[in-house]
């Protein structure tokens, strides 16, 4: 960069003046050749034709990607069933637990009242007054 710079500031005044003009003719604006716009023109509105292979090659990439999304999106929505049956079964077991101990309380209460009201309790469900 420092030669560039170098270069640039011993050129003579005549010499920035000829390439600043050579630079402006060469950057100037010209007309597009005859015909161009009607070439441009063409080819936008001619449809492409790609070889058989290439538009095989698309669709398969189309349909994998199809595919892949298909089978996430299912996955993941079975894996979801999957985790909520799994939490209703607890719960529901946790609920079962919870019952099972408040039955026994109560149970266990009816005895101890029963007992004191002086009746007694078989096995078998029968009562026997003492």
């Amino acid at each position: 960069m420092r030669e560039f710079d170098e270069e640039v500031e011993a050129m003579s005044e005549l010499e920035e003046r000829e390439l600043e003009e050579r630079l402006r003719v060469e950057l100037r604006r010209r007309d597009a050749p005859v015909g161009f716009a009607e070439r441009v023109m063409q080819a936008v509105e001619r449809p492409v034709v790609l070889p058989m292979a290439q538009r095989l090659r698309g669709r398969v990439w189309t349909y994998a990607v199809a595919a892949a999304v298909l089978l996430c999106v299912t996955t993941g929505e079975r894996v979801r069933e999957v985790r909520k049956r799994a939490r209703a079964d607890a719960e529901f077991e946790m609920a079962m637990q919870v019952t099972n101990r408040a039955m026994e309380r109560a149970e266990q209460h009816a005895r101890e009242q029963m007992q004191r009201a002086g009746l007694d309790m078989n096995d078998n469900g029968s009562t026997k007054e003492e």
